[in-house]
């Protein structure tokens, strides 16, 4: 039998000359320089709900389902449903219409200029209304239209009937929003070129969860519903801006508009709410988040006349400020409509009337170490249980879409 044979060592491989980059990177010993800041494609995007913050205090509910009081304008407008003449002492109303009346109403027909006055032995109870006092009587016609402006009693007479508006009851839900993150024991002890990991992970779930209460605060639509997957339980939903804002909705269906026709919108939205052009010498509170579609186009219209400036020195939230005749109005391009099936969108909005609402001390907080005991995993989350309260008349903003992009 033969002797033992060692094994004969591989030679090294030779680099001929000085050692270079090239030859530490291949040997994999060069060590990357890499910047510890991370750079998200979306930073946090959530100016509507730092402006909501900043402009008005947060407000907490102590249930999951909060409410407020709206109390619409009184009844004024009614309609001619049938002809009269400029001599007639009745006319006839539409359907139930009647109710909005007393004897002693001083009415208006918008279309002829005349004015007059509900008379009658008794308090109207039907579509035929008894009238005096016709001035400047003239002939009405079915579809004319009649605003009550006030009262004009006779000297000897009782009190007027009493008439009052019904106050509206609404009401919304807060949700909770979860975002979680977690690391095995040994990846929480390990360290990146980023830094720490548990850190790292924190950052990109907390951008992460306040990207995703701004999509919550503009898109969701409310509902309440035991249909839990796990023991079916309820499960509530927020209603946002797309729920709220019913009446000014202007589809553009893939069209640009004239510049005249934006404004006529502005005008219109404008009418309603307490920050509408009926109220004077005060600082702006409708603001307007667009596109960068829509900025551009806003932009070309006013030809470099917006004005930028900082509307907290907290947030470091800069707005634009468009004058117009219709208004004032903050302009802010929103960050996540640049995003696709937001590239169209503009929304118009009330400040005064919009409100983030937390549950009760349910607000953002952070839940660490929620894994089960004994697992090798370390798993926390965020929580928040919020909402939207948008109180007042939702006729004081708007919602376009449509925008040829």
């Amino acid at each position: 039998m033969g002797g033992f044979s060692p094994p004969v060592a591989t030679a090294a491989t030779a680099n001929a000359g000085v050692r270079t980059v090239a030859n530490i990177d291949t040997a994999t010993s060069l060590i990357r320089d890499v910047d510890p800041d991370i750079q998200f494609e979306t930073p946090e995007a959530s100016p509507l709900t730092a402006i909501l913050k900043a402009v008005k205090k947060k407000e907490t509910a102590d249930q999951r389902k909060f409410e407020w009081v709206f109390v619409p304008e009184y009844p004024k407008d009614l309609s001619v449903a049938s002809d009269a003449t400029a001599a007639a002492t009745q006319i006839v109303v539409g359907a139930s219409e009647y109710t909005y009346l007393h004897r002693g109403m001083q009415l208006l027909n918008t279309r002829t200029g005349e004015t007059f006055v509900v008379g009658g032995a008794a308090e109207p109870s039907s579509t035929t209304i008894d009238i005096i006092a016709r001035a400047g009587a003239a002939a009405m016609v079915a579809g004319d239209s009649l605003r009550i402006i006030g009262s004009a009693g006779e000297e000897n007479r009782d009190k007027f009937a009493i008439r009052s508006q019904a106050e509206v009851f609404y009401y919304n839900y807060t949700q909770s929003h979860e975002t979680g993150w977690g690391l095995t024991h040994r990846g929480k002890n390990s360290g990146s070129y980023t830094g720490n990991e548990k850190a790292t992970e924190r950052k990109k779930a907390m951008v992460r969860h306040n990207q995703a209460i701004e999509e919550i605060l503009i898109n969701s639509y409310r509902y309440a519903g035991a249909v839990g997957p796990v023991n079916s339980s309820e499960v509530t939903q927020t209603g946002g801006l797309r729920f709220w804002i019913s009446s000014n909705k202007w589809n553009l269906n893939g069209t640009t508009p004239t510049e005249a026709q934006f404004f006529d919108y502005l005008g219109y939205v404008s009418q309603f709410g307490p920050s509408g052009y009926e109220i004077k010498g005060t600082a702006a509170s409708k603001i307007i988040f667009a596109s960068p579609k829509w900025m551009q186009l806003i932009d070309s219209w006013m030809k470099g006349s917006i004005e930028y400036e900082n509307i907290s020195t907290k947030l470091g939230v800069k707005v634009g400020f468009l004058q117009s005749s219709v208004g004032e109005f903050m302009l802010k391009m929103h960050p996540m409509f640049g995003r696709p099936g937001y590239r169209d969108k503009l929304l118009v909005l009330d400040l005064n009337l919009l409100s983030y609402v937390a549950h009760k001390g349910l607000d953002t907080t952070i839940a660490e170490g929620v894994q089960t005991p004994g697992s090798t995993r370390d798993e926390n989350l965020i929580r928040t249980d919020f909402g939207l309260k948008a109180a007042g008349d939702e006729r004081a903003h708007g919602w376009v879409e449509g925008l040829a992009v």
